[in-house]
């Protein structure tokens, strides 16, 4: 299991959870991840929570929620889930 894999888990995050909905599948997980981390989505949600936008500011993080719950990123799916 790679070390990035390993850090996710004492971070907090389910990886085993999230690598089993995947077919544990890890270079695709390790993918997933990388496109997460690269999406524009928390610049967006920024910039609408700027903007006092409170509809898309909703849409921005109930998006990046589902994204953090597949990927079994646990802490910052509740803070998303928070926000929601």
């Amino acid at each position: 299991m790679s070390e990035l894999i390993d850090k996710l888990d004492a971070y907090g995050a389910n990886t085993k959870e999230a690598m089993a909905r995947m077919l544990d599948d890890e270079g695709f997980y390790l993918e997933c991840l990388n496109t997460f981390k690269e999406d524009d989505g928390f610049d967006n949600l920024e910039k609408c929570i700027a903007s006092r936008d409170v509809d898309a500011s909703f849409d921005q993080a109930h998006a990046l929620k589902g994204v953090a719950g597949n990927l079994g990123l646990t802490p910052l799916f509740s803070a998303l889930s928070d926000l929601v």
